[in-house]
């Protein structure tokens, strides 16, 4: 049955007593109706896909269907699809809505960013472009850290974006690059290395506050983890003389604390042999007295 020859009131009775699914049994003539076909949308998300292709297409009706069920940009013309405004209305409020943008606003790095923001899985919908980009890829692990599994191998392989998911979520490091993945200091890290690793990365002069025998105690590959942090972060440094000369003082800082570990391991395992050779001693004069 079509409604066709009922009252825009009847109709509108209808919507909100039976829900805006009954749009499906509505004239073609009715679907063009804007105020019938808003009405539909509040109660059922698909309607403007039965909306007249003019609805779908009328800018200011597809904005108030975006701001009320996001993923109705789906059902959009594909020209209001490649809008930034209306798409940028449907991703801030619901990011995975992403995925019915046109192609080059998946590759639109402002209109991507909203989307993440709200939800760290839109990535999924980005353009491999913006995968690969580090702030959107940023974004995206701090709001959701399973959207690490749709960055980049090469961002994956981004010690402090790794670190940035792994700090909410330690699961996502199955997503992290074999490099990473297969490191035991990172495997086997504490919550509190983690946060350690993630500060450095996130500014290298919390590597120099650190007290020298801090890094003294801890393994060799503690260490290495954090250099690899503070040379990823040396190298965004805009080439200034002010920052020539801080890369040279941290990289004179990093060469002491490596050159101290190295002593250090080098007494241990001097240590180590004098007490063999000591209990060595022992166990051959125990062995002749019972002779």
């Amino acid at each position: 049955m079509k409604y066709v020859y009922f009252s825009e009131e009847e109709l509108l009775y209808k919507i909100k007593t039976f829900g805006g699914e009954v749009v499906k049994s509505f004239a073609d003539e009715v679907l063009d109706n804007e105020k019938l076909m808003y009405e539909a949308i509040k109660t059922y998300p698909y309607a403007l896909d039965y909306a007249s292709k003019r609805l779908q297409n009328d800018k200011d009706f597809v904005i108030k269907a975006v701001q009320y069920y996001p993923r109705a940009l789906h059902y959009a013309s594909e020209e209001l699809q490649d809008n930034i405004i209306i798409v940028t209305e449907a991703v801030k409020r619901d990011g995975i809505s992403l995925r019915f943008a046109s192609e080059r606003l998946r590759d639109d790095k402002k209109t991507v960013l909203v989307a993440v923001k709200n939800n760290g899985l839109a990535l999924e919908e980005a353009s491999k472009t913006l995968q690969d980009d580090y702030d959107v890829v940023k974004e995206a692990v701090k709001s959701k850290p399973l959207a690490l599994e749709y960055a980049s191998e090469e961002q994956r392989d981004n010690l402090e974006i790794v670190l940035a998911a792994m700090l909410k979520d330690e699961s996502v490091f199955d997503y992290a690059s074999s490099r990473l993945y297969y490191n035991r200091a990172i495997r086997n890290a504490s919550k509190e290395t983690l946060k350690q690793w993630y500060a450095i990365c996130k500014d290298p002069k919390n590597f120099a506050m650190l007290d020298r025998d801090f890094f003294l105690r801890k393994n060799r590959r503690y260490l290495e983890v954090a250099i690899e942090a503070v040379k990823e972060q040396l190298k965004k440094l805009p080439d200034t003389e002010e920052n020539r000369a801080y890369i040279q003082n941290m990289i004179k800082f990093i060469k002491e604390i490596t050159e101290s570990k190295k002593l250090k391991v080098k007494e241990e395992r001097k240590r180590q042999k004098i007490q063999q050779n000591y209990e060595k001693e022992i166990d051959r004069g125990l062995d002749d007295i019972i002779k």
